[in-house]
């Protein structure tokens, strides 16, 4: 089993803008890794999609859709492309070493 780091990085959304979003509504925190519990894999995203909706739920626009609203202090949600670093040996999921 490998050693998990103590910390991960998030992009959170700061504030809400008003208009377009600009580089100062977002942050990178940093917050405890938990390990995951039976039935869950860890993964470290290696890369993020952004993509149009995004901009839907930053400005709240969600009404009659299927998709959450992102309010200041929330991780940005979508796709992300990554491995697998930390699952059950039963699970299927190979991790390289």
């Amino acid at each position: 089993m490998a050693v998990l780091p103590a910390t991960q990085r998030e992009v959170r959304l700061l504030t809400k803008p008003t208009g377009l979003p600009r580089p100062e509504h977002f942050g990178v925190v940093e917050t405890p890794v938990v390990p995951p519990a039976e039935g869950e894999v860890l993964v470290r995203n290696l890369f993020f999609h952004v993509f149009a909706t995004l901009r839907i739920l930053i400005a709240g626009a969600t009404q009659d859709t299927p998709f959450p609203v992102l309010n200041a202090g929330d991780t940005l949600v979508g796709a992300a492309i990554g491995e697998v670093v930390e699952a059950p040996a039963d699970s299927g999921f190979g991790i390289r070493r």
